[in-house]
């Protein structure tokens, strides 16, 4: 066999290689970033923040599940006119009346504590909102939107009389905000944890993360928790950037153990609630202690959430309550729809259930 040969053997098992390379990593690289359409990120943005189903209502009606005694009844909540909708997140104002529905056609808002929503004018039908915050003033919130193949946020000061973009996001999202002092933190859909100054109006990149930066909260023990789309919690000692992995419980010697859901309370205590049960732990994630009393199994639990001095664990169709020591429980029948996607719990007795 020539030289001519073999160059041409080997020139042709390169280009099936490349061609292989391409086919498995391309659509990795695609979905990391939202796809060139768009298209792929509208269906990223659903698979990490979460959707309620709304085809039990009526036609045209969305219907979701809330309670206003810390789960001791639960009720539908039917909205008209957003037949189809997903939600995607709640949120409540300081004011405990004003509740925010984001949902994948536009945004609803309820300004009597839950009893009645209407929608916003100011985003069309088309429009996902991905997040809403409260501002520093009165009446003023950022909104994060994903419309028309991009990403956007917003800004009103007036309570959405009128509304502002501050940027658009080519080919990315902003998932989660939070607002501390003068700064608004984002997280975005390509992992990147910005900060926005309310004063200066500049953007920082404080970090960069290999997932999608799904919640951000700022908890009482004054530590920041990040928190991604595959279950990985950072944690920074104050909203500086820093940010160090916070090692979960559970994990195997080949494989970590991922956080399904994350919640804090007001005396600085952290929660997390992996495959292997829910655990506290009271030194911000330094350690954290198995609620090892709990009456059921840890595969059992559809969801669980802290507020108002108790945990609170839903799990086929009974309630169970504790106080934060979690060593004794209540347990009760609460007919609620299964299986549940996602719990909100807002204080002062009120949860949101999406299905």
């Amino acid at each position: 066999m020539d030289d001519t040969v073999k160059f041409i053997i080997l020139l042709a098992i390169g280009a099936i290689g490349v061609f292989f390379a391409f086919s498995i990593i391309q659509p990795g690289v695609l979905d990391a970033f939202g796809g060139g359409t768009g298209g792929s990120l509208s269906a990223n943005v659903l698979s990490v923040v979460g959707s309620a189903r709304s085809d039990d209502g009526a036609e045209g009606e969305m219907v979701f599940y809330a309670s206003y005694d810390n789960l001791q009844n639960i009720h539908p909540v039917r909205i008209k006119d957003a037949g189809g909708a997903r939600i995607t997140n709640v949120r409540t104002a300081q004011n405990g009346k004003t509740i925010f529905i984001g949902t994948t056609r536009g945004l609803f808002v309820s300004l009597d504590g839950g009893l009645n929503y209407k929608p916003r004018s100011n985003f069309s039908s088309e429009a996902i909102i991905l997040d809403v915050i409260e501002g520093k003033s009165q009446g003023e919130y950022f909104i994060s939107v994903y419309e028309n193949s991009r990403g956007a946020l917003y800004r009103t000061d007036n309570d959405f009389f009128t509304i502002e973009k501050i940027t658009d996001f080519q080919r990315e999202a902003v998932y989660a905000m939070y607002l501390f002092g003068d700064d608004v933190y984002i997280g975005m859909s390509n992992g990147q944890l910005l900060r926005y100054n309310l004063t200066k109006k500049v953007f920082e990149t404080l970090s960069e993360f290999d997932q999608q930066v799904t919640g951000i909260t700022y908890a009482s023990d004054n530590f920041m928790y990040i928190l991604l789309k595959n279950g990985t919690l950072y944690r920074g000692a104050g909203p500086y950037g820093d940010f160090r992995r916070v090692r979960i419980p559970g994990g195997s010697l080949f494989s970590a153990a991922s956080i399904l859901q994350f919640a804090d309370d007001e005396r600085g205590a952290i929660y997390i609630r992996t495959k292997s049960g829910i655990y506290r732990s009271t030194n911000s994630g330094a350690s954290f202690a198995l609620y090892d009393q709990i009456p059921l199994l840890a595969n059992a639990i559809d969801t669980f959430g802290v507020q108002d001095g108790n945990i609170y664990i839903l799990s086929a169709g009974r309630l169970y309550t504790s106080s934060y020591a979690g060593v004794e429980w209540s347990v009760r029948e609460v007919p609620y729809p299964r299986p549940l996607w996602q719990s909100y719990f807002m204080g002062g007795g009120r949860v949101i259930l999406t299905q």
